[in-house]
């Protein structure tokens, strides 16, 4: 271009403008620039219209060849060019809406404002180099204004609640109802005024082929939201499929950009102008936040009604739940509605894809559900501080959720306690303790994956701040809380405390079959355990559930033998066959109730578990055994056997043995005294070895007394067990 030649050889002799003929050469070029800029001015001016550009080719063609010249000329003619069209633009949006209030609602209608813009302006965009951007600069601009308007209007909304309704904390019922009702209306207005922003700003992006974020475009009306979420849900698992380097998106970009560049150092020559800087910054716009980026911060309405909503459907869903198809009231009255039981098994869209087997209760499913659907809502609409506080949000429900169960739990602990309840009742409340524990645990394994997914979902300023640990710890409170009362309930429910002090052990003549509790007891195992394997989702659970039961059970009938006043000696061999009968009872409970699977290695585990279940028992009752073999004992080896088979008795513990023999306190005294010593012995003993200064090695006297006393404890043992044979040999 003769006159971009001209430009450039003027600014080559820049140095010498002191010479006359450089004088007026440049003087005649700046004449024939302003006359130039002028000119171009006054086309655009007159010329610039949708309807003149549609309508006379002349001139389209002539603005066309003006920006040529503006090209020609020093780069602020192109700035002030685009500059004072974009201005003209804007003082028309603004004189458009200037008699309006200034409030959320009217989004909608400035979206429908620029957009027929667009729209109208669609051919005379033609008339600019494409590496000028001046539509997307134009778009970009209205997007900035309107922002700013939104802004405004949010702030003085925020403002307005706050003055009407900030000093509801404490105050009466109808003003803290009508802030709740205000908050539910302004988030609906929130709403409508956020997903018109952001379909239009999908518009936007479309129209400048941004990527087809939305199916909808300028010229057609869309109102199928679920065909938007479902593109953004391909564009994300797009992104996600890529890997943990560039997505598939921003390699597109890339390319495009490093293409479009190179462009612009084609036509340029190689030089970067001021405009060109912007236009390549626009060229790589995307609208999405441009607008709606203004409702970061000013969303917690939304977030409390959404909050509010879920915590209705946990109301409502674990007001409605079947507790496994049989709930019962606490008091005892059946509650059993077979209407309810039909709903439950017409309707599986409410069973969650983890209930296996009916395992999981179906509210927990429902709440999950619930999560989801508002997850990918409000991801869908803003993923900032917004998404962030709804995390939060499904932190205190799932925290509710946990609090539901551990509520449920109580009562079903209290209907097993109840003595009005039925053996049917009490046998499904323990069924219902099973579920909350299978429930609890898919809840704790779920908040990770939710956590993981919002982390993904967020800007990155907000994901290392997303921690799910607080509900995580509920409901593992819950299981623990759930189990413990599981085997405690039935602990309580053999009645082994009541039952064993009702019986007069000290007036027992005759050593006959097992007591009468002894049958209640091994009732309730089998009945419990079966329905603890045929609902608990994990083997560990039906384990632990053993393994405790039978501490539990060891410990309770071990306490209550300690409070017996009198034992006759006959009374305690009859004891001691009852306590051998229930350790019979609880070892055969893996046996019996089976485990569940016929492969190799599930045989495989049920035997080693069986093998470590009697270990345990064995070992718990063994304290039993010690308690009723020193009743039998002769008074002066009965701190000796105590010592020996139980180290963890107490001096407490041994006066209760000495009282149920029926000794003297005079007696019981010297013997609690010989039982000290025997304590005080072995301590010192153990601590020799390691006591600074000590000799590290008892002496020849020291020796030989242990040796003499093991002996003598070892006699007794062989005595004893002597003596016991037999007892249990029925004839």
């Amino acid at each position: 271009h003769l006159l971009e030649a001209v430009a450039q050889l003027s600014s080559h002799f820049a140095k010498y403008g002191d010479v006359p003929k450089i004088q007026r050469l440049r003087s005649k070029y700046e004449e024939i620039a302003q006359g130039l800029k002028t000119a171009v001015f006054e086309d655009f001016a007159t010329l610039w219209q949708p309807t003149i550009l549609m309508n006379d080719p002349n001139a389209f063609r002539t603005l066309s060849d003006a920006c040529l010249v503006v090209d020609a000329l020093e780069p602020r003619v192109r700035e002030d060019v685009v500059g004072r069209l974009t201005s003209k633009e804007l003082a028309e949006y603004a004189a458009s809406f200037a008699n309006e209030r200034n409030n959320v609602e009217s989004v909608d209608r400035r979206c429908n404002w620029i957009a027929k813009r667009v729209r109208e302006k669609s051919t005379a965009w033609g008339v600019f180099p494409e590496r000028w951007a001046v539509a997307r600069l134009f778009a970009a601009s209205l997007c900035k204004m309107t922002r700013a308007f939104v802004t405004e209007a949010l702030d003085n909304k925020k403002e307005m609640m706050r003055v009407a309704y900030g000093t509801t904390n404490g105050g009466n019922v109808d003003d803290v109802n009508a802030a709740s009702q205000q908050n539910s209306e302004d988030a609906q207005v929130l709403l409508m005024a956020l997903r018109r922003t952001l379909e239009f700003e999908a518009e936007l992006d479309e129209t400048f082929g941004n990527g087809a974020s939305s199916s909808s475009s300028f010229g057609v009306n869309n109102t199928n939201d679920t065909k938007n979420n479902n593109s953004n849900d391909n564009a994300t698992n797009e992104e996600e499929n890529v890997g943990d380097g560039e997505t598939a998106s921003a390699v597109r970009e890339r390319a495009e950009r490093e293409r479009k560049q190179k462009d612009l150092n084609a036509n340029n020559r190689g030089r970067m102008m001021p405009m060109d800087s912007a236009a390549s910054a626009a060229m790589n716009i995307t609208f999405r936040g441009a607008i709606s980026g203004a409702f970061e911060g000013h969303l917690q309405s939304y977030v409390d009604l959404e909050k509010r909503q879920m915590l209705d459907g946990i109301e409502r869903g674990t007001r409605n739940e079947t507790w496994g198809s049989a709930d019962y009231e606490a008091a005892g009255e059946e509650k059993v509605s077979s209407d309810t039981t039909t709903s439950a098994s017409n309707n599986p869209s409410n069973v969650p894809a983890n209930n296996k087997n009916d395992k999981i209760l179906i509210s927990s499913g429902d709440m999950f559900m619930n999560i989801k659907k508002v997850f990918k809502r409000c991801a869908n609409l803003a993923r900032g501080q917004t998404l962030f506080d709804m995390f939060a949000a499904f932190q205190a429900v799932l925290e509710t959720y946990a609090f539901k169960l551990n509520e449920r739990t109580e009562r079903a602990a209290s209907a097993i306690a109840s003595p009005r309840n039925s053996e049917q009742v009490k046998m499904n409340e323990i069924k219902v303790l099973v579920l909350i524990v299978n429930t609890a645990e898919y809840c704790a394994e779920t908040i990770s994956p939710l956590a993981e997914s919002t982390r993904r979902a967020l800007d990155p300023s907000f994901r290392e701040r997303i921690d799910g640990s607080s509900s995580e710890d509920a409901f593992q409170s819950c299981i623990a809380k759930t189990l413990n009362t599981l085997v405690r309930s039935v602990t309580l429910k053999t009645g082994i405390s009541s039952e064993v002090l009702r019986v007069n052990w000290g007036t027992i003549e005759t050593v006959g079959d097992h007591s009468k509790f002894v049958e209640t007891c091994a009732t309730t195992f089998l009945n419990a355990s079966k329905v603890v394997r045929a609902n608990a989702s994990s083997e560990n659970h039906f384990r632990f559930f053993c393994e405790k039961l039978a501490a539990s059970v060891s410990r309770e009938l071990r306490v209550t033998i300690l409070r017996v006043k009198k034992f006759s000696m006959v009374g305690c061999q009859q004891a001691l066959l009852d306590a051998n009968a229930i350790k019979s009872q609880l070892l055969e409970i893996p046996s019996v109730v089976g485990s569940g699977s016929s492969s190799s290695n599930a045989r495989t585990n049920a035997s080693n578990f069986a093998r470590s279940f009697r270990r345990t028992v064995e070992r718990e009752f063994s304290r039993i055994d010690a308690v009723l073999k020193c009743v039998l004992n002769p008074e002066d080896s009965i701190a000796e056997s105590l010592r020996a088979m139980d180290p963890k008795a107490t001096r407490s513990e041994f006066m209760r043995i000495c009282e149920a023999r029926g000794m003297r306190k005079a007696d019981i005294a010297r013997y609690v005294e010989q039982f000290d010593r025997l304590g005080t012995a072995d301590d010192a003993d153990s601590l020799d070895e390691t006591i600074p200064g000590g000799t590290g090695n008892p002496t020849i006297g020291d020796t030989h007394r242990r040796q003499r006393s093991n002996s003598n404890i070892k006699n007794l043992m062989q005595k004893v067990s002597a003596d016991m044979s037999g007892m249990f040999i029925k004839k």
